[in-house]
């Protein structure tokens, strides 16, 4: 947890540690690890990087991350709602993320 730069940044998998007998534990790729889903309601104007944001909704289980969703969205910013991106815009903010 902590702060963000108020974009989207590429998401990542990251390696987790070996299990003691020295073999990675279970098929996943490792911790996945969102840096920044940009702005959600935040009335920050000027670029459009700081309109583009996105909710990613993560499905776990016992062996961890079973699922990954993106959800785009944009920002209006002068009415301060949430808007469905159109096709283009949300394919900036899935190929931003890099997540399917």
């Amino acid at each position: 947890m902590g702060t963000h730069p108020h974009v989207l940044q590429r998401a990542e998998w990251v390696q987790g540690p070996s299990s003691a007998a020295g073999v990675q534990s279970g098929p996943r790729p490792g911790t996945l690890v969102l840096y920044s889903l940009g702005n959600a309601l935040f009335d920050q104007g000027g670029l459009a990087d700081t309109r583009r944001s996105a909710l990613v909704v993560v499905t776990l289980d016992e062996q961890g991350v079973k699922s990954v969703r993106v959800v785009p969205f944009a920002l209006h910013v002068a009415e301060s709602r949430v808007l469905a991106p159109d096709e283009e815009t949300a394919k900036i903010i899935r190929d931003q993320l890099n997540l399917p």
